[in-house]
Formats: C-alpha cells, sequence, structure tokens
C-alpha cells in the first residue's frame, strides 16, 4: 500500500479560493474557466498514490464499476478506460468529488447550491482512444441548465497526451441529439 493515508484529503485546511471578476467574466463569456494549481500538489499526490494502488490491483473495485475497451470488463487495470462513481465506494473519490476549492469555485459561478452529482476518473493511457466530443447536457438534462463538469488533471494533460478540449461558447447553443 502507499505511504499517503487515504483521509488526507478530507482532514486538512484548504484556503478557501476567491474567483475573480475577470475568471466569472471568462466563465460566462467562453463557458469554461482552466484555474491552474486550484487543488493543491500535496491532494493530487495523494490521490495518484491512491491511483497507483488501484491500478496495480491493491484496492478493489466492484467490475461494474469500470468500463474497458469494446465489450466486458479488462482484467488488467492498466487497460481500463474509465471508473464511474467510485465517490460511492471509496473515501477518497468523495474527497476529491467534494474538494472544498472546487466548490469555491463552483458556488461563485453556478450558485450556492451545488449538486455533486457523478464522479468519472479517465485512465488514459499512451494510445487509447480518448472521449469524443460532446454535451454533457444530453446524457445529464437540469432545469434550470446549471450543469458544470469540474476536471482535475492528476498528470500532465496536453494535445500529445490527450487534453481536454471545449468549444468556447457552446453553452449558448441547443443541447443536440447525440450523434
Amino acid at each position: 500500500m502507499s505511504s499517503m493515508p487515504i483521509d488526507r484529503i478530507a482532514t486538512k485546511e484548504h484556503a478557501a479560493y476567491r474567483v475573480s471578476v475577470r475568471e466569472y467574466v471568462t466563465f460566462r463569456e467562453n463557458g469554461y474557466l482552466v484555474v491552474r494549481g486550484l487543488v493543491p500538489q500535496d491532494d493530487i499526490d495523494a490521490f495518484n498514490a491512491h491511483m497507483d494502488d488501484l491500478m496495480a490491483g491493491r484496492i478493489t473495485v466492484p467490475r461494474e464499476r469500470l468500463a474497458g475497451y469494446q465489450t466486458g470488463y479488462p482484467e488488467k487495470a492498466a487497460d481500463w478506460l474509465r471508473a464511474h462513481m467510485l465517490h460511492r465506494m471509496l473515501p477518497i473519490h468523495e474527497q476529491v468529488l467534494l474538494h472544498p476549492r472546487v466548490l469555491d469555485v463552483l458556488e461563485a459561478i453556478i450558485g450556492p447550491d451545488v449538486l455533486a452529482l457523478q464522479s468519472m476518473t479517465f485512465f488514459k493511457q499512451p494510445g487509447q482512444p480518448g472521449q469524443g466530443f460532446h454535451q454533457d447536457s444530453y446524457y445529464i438534462p437540469t432545469q434550470p441548465d446549471t450543469l458544470c463538469g469540474a476536471w482535475i488533471a492528476l498528470t500532465r494533460a496536453d494535445e500529445a497526451n490527450g487534453c481536454l478540449w471545449f468549444t468556447e461558447g457552446s453553452q449558448n447553443e441547443p443541447v443536440y441529439p447525440d450523434v
């Protein structure tokens, strides 16, 4: 097992993050906001240590929470594409889902009634396919339309290894049917 305790994220104090007017305006104009360094590196390190344990099989999860290539569930964790809703089973995933600094930003840009609905962890290995362009609001409709995703890169993410792409201003477009 790793030497980082899984309750490390929940038990430490975090300085509140105050969204600037510029950040708020950027979110409203573009439909997304990048806040580099929002989650402290030691929290990322604790979660990465946990993920290493998960990938090595030192921590197990029910197979129905995993999604692999085309069909079925891969035997090796290194072949996973993603894991869904682990916050329901593993405390550290809930701690990341409800990270106070992420909630600070969400509350500032969409309001105080944040509902943490879903957690998903992607395991993007070299050569694996990524997630295609889509609108989350197609799959998870909300009234009023306040659905907002928070994405935390646990390792370096760039165009060469699989970064996240946005279509600026698409928050002003209708929700299109999935094709």
